[in-house]
């Protein structure tokens, strides 16, 4: 039985933190290209962050393109963002 106050740490394989940003641009066939150049660009600002500028370590796992709705009172939207995964 659990009792308040305890706490545990936990590893979750195969999980990875994710974050979107909003993509504004139309779908193009260099869009692999531009996503690899904005890992990169992550990549890097994470580490000169971290303190790390000349560091080469890789953060983001992931990136893909995904489809979202929102609806305000009267309209409905259609987004589209990357979707970010790091390790």
């Amino acid at each position: 039985m659990w009792t308040v106050g305890q706490k545990t740490c936990m590893h979750v394989h195969g999980v990875f933190p994710y974050l979107f940003v909003r993509y504004y641009a139309a779908v193009e066939p260099s869009l692999s290209s531009y996503l690899l150049d904005f890992a990169g660009g992550l990549d890097k600002a994470i580490n000169i962050a971290l303190g790390s500028a000349a560091s080469t370590r890789q953060h983001v796992y992931k990136i893909s393109l995904v489809s979202g709705m929102s609806v305000s009172i009267s309209m409905l939207y259609l987004f589209q963002w990357l979707r970010v995964e790091c390790m």
